[in-house]
């Protein structure tokens, strides 16, 4: 059943005043998936803290791979195993803000909750992964430093700070391959 130009309002409304999306089905008197669909189609993002984090470190995560000369596409679909190719290999990004003893954690759990968490599902980084980018955000959430880690192997909890044996993921761009324009550079 098609919503109602009233039933669209509603939902644009309750999400400039920041609702989340099941607040907002609530309000309006829609499923979630209709409100999940009016906010793609009015182009209107998230207002899940924690999504919005995510989606902001795999655009600082692309951004800074284009300046090291890196081609970077975006996924095709929400909901793919990976967030971005980089340099032809599927990147995983991983956002998390510092904590208070100024360290970042990470967590890479072997299942994942669907988008609603209605359901569970496995995650195989390996598999669907070639690299893990942790974008280690600054405490205004505008910059951050970048981890590059092999998908294989990885445990489900990583902590970094500066300082501490994971410096040696620390701007390990090396690890994509170099494109042929950079070469002739």
């Amino acid at each position: 059943m098609a919503l109602t130009s009233t039933q669209k309002a509603l939902i644009q409304t309750a999400h400039s005043q920041g609702l989340l999306d099941r607040e907002i089905a609530s309000r309006s008197g829609v499923s979630l998936s209709s409100v999940k669909r009016i906010r793609k189609d009015l182009a209107l993002p998230t207002n899940c803290p924690v999504n919005r984090r995510g989606r902001k470190g795999e655009q600082l995560v692309a951004d800074a791979a284009r300046r090291r000369g890196l081609t970077v596409e975006w996924r095709e679909v929400d909901g793919e195993k990976f967030d971005l190719i980089i340099q032809g290999l599927r990147v995983d990004v991983k956002t998390a803000a510092p904590s208070p003893d100024g360290r970042w954690r990470f967590r890479l759990p072997d299942t994942r909750p669907s988008f609603y968490g209605l359901y569970s599902y496995g995650k195989d980084y390996a598999a669907d992964t070639d690299l893990i980018i942790l974008a280690a955000l600054d405490t205004t959430e505008t910059t951050a430093e970048f981890y590059v880690l092999p998908s294989r192997d990885l445990p489900t909890h990583i902590r970094v700070h500066p300082g501490s044996d994971s410096d040696v993921h620390l701007d390990a761009w090396h690890l994509f391959p170099v494109s042929p324009a950079a070469l002739s550079a």
